[in-house]
């Protein structure tokens, strides 16, 4: 099992999820049907692969940073991701937020099963990366 913690500003997330479904009614809340639409972009912009099977991430926990500035508020997600234990290598296209910010930047944390700790950072041209899981 992987485990990601996710973390957005409140406003980016709620901008990003508008414009990827279309939906511009659409509201942050701590409900299951947000949690849902939440999940649905997180695994169309984090995709994590292993061989050709795509590796489904399943939102297990929401929490928010609350913070003194509105516009500092941090939503955050604990997604799982269940993979097999013979599988030594995952692929990650992380997108997120791409949809609405041309110079967005992603750090991605990973915890090996050795338990060392890698880092990635994500970029529009620097997208994608194979991580070892060992």
């Amino acid at each position: 099992m992987l485990h990601a913690r996710i973390r957005f500003f409140w406003d980016d997330l709620q901008l990003a999820v508008m414009q990827h479904t279309s939906d511009m009614e659409f509201r942050l809340a701590e409900t299951p049907q947000v949690d849902s639409i939440i999940e649905r972009y997180i695994n169309e912009m984090l995709v994590l692969t292993a061989g050709d099977d795509v590796l489904p991430g399943k939102v297990t926990a929401r929490g928010i940073d609350e913070a003194d500035i509105v516009d500092e508020v941090m939503w955050w997600y604990r997604v799982e991701y269940s993979v097999n234990e013979s599988v030594e290598r995952v692929h990650v296209s992380n997108r997120l937020l791409f949809n609405v910010f041309e110079d967005q930047r992603n750090l991605f944390h990973l915890k090996t099963r050795r338990g060392r700790e890698r880092a990635w950072a994500f970029s529009w041209s620097d997208d994608n990366v194979t991580m070892r899981l060992n």
